[in-house]
């Protein structure tokens, strides 16, 4: 992600951040500001380290979702490795999934505009609104994944952070 992007996301939702007129100053803004919470550790919606892991972790889900069907897989045969220091996160066949990696690496090299597009544009409700959005804004049937390939065992996630009002795939809405 775009680290001026990340920055005034982060500045909306009332974080304090250093001034910065730069990508390079926006990432090193954020790398002064935020701490990581490890696995396990509580969250902190006061936090920006927190809030930062959700962005990240919510958009690897996010992502994955739309990933898996044209690649041919089931979404549990995907995990993620996140790096949200980063502003990223890696997408990888998990270990113990019935997965070819060629539909993946077909999905990158032939449809990756689409795959993106579908990631920003498509469907950001969950079928089980308004109940899931009044819990945290993430269930099974919208962000989840299966908690062994999950390292954050499904926590930081909140589709809030992405679509919405102040959501960072829609930061006009």
């Amino acid at each position: 992600m775009r680290p001026t992007r990340v920055a005034d996301w982060l500045q909306r939702r009332g974080f304090a951040l250093r001034p910065w007129d730069s990508e390079r100053e926006a990432r090193i803004a954020i790398l002064e500001a935020v701490s990581i919470p490890r696995p396990g550790e509580p969250e902190d919606p006061g936090d920006p380290g927190s809030a930062l892991l959700t962005l990240v972790h919510s958009y690897a889900h996010r992502f994955i979702r739309p990933a898996a069907v044209p690649a041919g897989t089931d979404r549990n045969a995907l995990s993620e490795l996140l790096v949200p220091l980063h502003l990223g996160f890696y997408v990888y066949a998990a270990s113990s999934g019935d997965f070819v990696l060629g539909g993946l690496q077909a999905v990158f090299e032939s449809d990756l505009h689409g795959l993106l597009a579908a990631v920003v544009h498509d469907e950001h409700r969950c079928p089980l609104d308004p109940g899931c959005l009044h819990s945290g804004g993430a269930c099974m049937a919208c962000l989840h994944l299966g908690e062994p390939w999950c390292r954050y065992y499904n926590r930081f996630l909140d589709r809030s952070t992405l679509h919405g009002p102040g959501g960072y795939l829609m930061p006009d809405a």
